[in-house]
């Protein structure tokens, strides 16, 4: 009987320790953002197409302009808080900045997604993300030309600039609740 109540006080323990050393991350990444003369981009923002999904973006210390993305709140419950999930780099036109963030953090193999981030109209409370890609294609279908005519076309039509970022911390409210 000792041994299965040891084993649940233990990992009961364990899930604590965790839970605190990841609320001091958190913290960390917010004194980080509050210390001052940040970028434009630093701060903690709101995905517009999974709102339950927060991230923040912070300098990592490079004299570069180069800023880590870090997942803070996720509607995933296998994602473990405050999860180093991606890069930034500030683009060559003032407000836009490329972004490349990895799908499952912590799954092999890491499969990255690539972003231009632009500010909308100025309005530094609101990022736009145009997704891109990158890297090689095969296309089987130039190796066999007239064998099929007929062909596949995507009539896809989402507007590439629906999707982004919101700003929530620091903003006008000045409070963070997760």
């Amino acid at each position: 009987m000792r041994r299965p109540v040891a084993t649940i006080m233990l990992a009961l323990l364990a899930v604590g320790l965790f839970r605190a050393s990841a609320g001091n991350r958190v913290d960390s990444l917010l004194s980080v953002i509050d210390r001052g003369n940040c970028q434009a981009i630093e701060g903690v923002w709101r995905l517009t197409a999974s709102p339950e999904t927060v991230i923040a973006i912070s300098s990592c210390g490079a004299p570069d302009s180069r800023f880590d993305i870090w997942l803070l709140d996720s509607p995933d419950y296998r994602v473990e808080p405050c999860v180093h999930i991606g890069q930034a780099t500030e683009g060559a036109r003032r407000g836009s900045y490329d972004l490349t963030m990895c799908e499952q953090p912590g799954k092999l193999p890491v499969r990255k997604h690539s972003f231009i981030a632009e500010f909308e109209n100025g309005d530094s409370g609101r990022l736009i993300l145009k997704a891109y890609k990158r890297g090689k294609r095969i296309s089987v279908w130039r190796w066999l030309p007239y064998m099929f005519r007929v062909t596949v076309i995507d009539r896809t039509n989402r507007p590439t600039d629906h999707d982004g970022l919101v700003r929530i911390y620091p903003g006008p409210g000045g409070r963070l609740d997760l």
